[in-house]
């Protein structure tokens, strides 16, 4: 990728070209740099808590699968955040709109909305997801629906974490989350009509440098 960006006072805005296949499933060597899509992203920061942000680009064939699709994207975030009173708190939270736009017969929107209370060593979060996707998409063949079918699937997470310790420049989270989703109606004989899973993780990662 190769972006160019000019900054003034709270204005950004920046243009970037790339590859736009995904990329192969041999992992052990490197793509081909085609630099052959396109993107411009504009970022205003009204005050040191929010930030907004609009872009739209052009992606030349994605999809190894579909060749000759082409997607156009845009997407339009806000970002919240702000340092509470006492013990290290923090709250964050984002809305996130994403539109594909490949031809008339098919364009997908989506939507997300998180949000995360951090303290010193613990934090909770929330997040809410929409979206839509066709039935290739989902793997169904012509014999159940339409091939330019789609459907609305809403997803529902709630979950918190806490930090176990550092070592040196990694810290370690250990985390559990539950999600609930809801698909289109269609859908519910062969997902259910509202599927819940569990996960628990642990998490490895930097801890923030601090500059000497």
């Amino acid at each position: 990728m190769a972006t160019l960006g000019f900054r003034y006072r709270n204005f950004k805005l920046e243009g970037s070209s790339f590859t736009g296949r995904e990329p192969d499933e041999q992992r052990y060597d490197f793509d081909k740099p085609r630099f052959d899509s396109r993107a411009v992203r504009f970022t205003f920061n009204p005050t040191t808590q929010w930030s907004l942000q609009a872009s739209t680009a052009y992606v030349k064939s994605p999809e190894s699968g579909e060749p000759d699709e082409d997607v156009y994207r845009t997407t339009a975030s806000v970002l919240y955040g702000k340092e509470l009173s006492g013990n290290n708190r923090f709250l964050t939270a984002i809305l996130n709109w994403g539109y594909n736009y490949v031809d008339q017969d098919h364009q997908e929107h989506s939507v997300l909305l998180e949000s995360t209370l951090q303290s010193d060593k613990f934090a909770v979060y929330g997040r809410y997801e929409w979206l839509q996707k066709s039935a290739e998409e989902l793997g169904f063949e012509h014999d159940f629906f339409e091939h330019d079918a789609i459907f609305g699937i809403n997803a529902l997470t709630v979950g918190a974490n806490r930090q176990l310790f550092e070592f040196g420049t990694v810290n370690t989270t250990l985390g559990a989350q539950v999600s609930v989703f809801r698909g289109a109606h269609e859908l519910h004989p062969y997902y259910g009509s509202l599927p819940v899973s569990a996960q628990v993780y642990l998490r490895i990662f930097p801890t923030v440098m601090v500059p000497k």
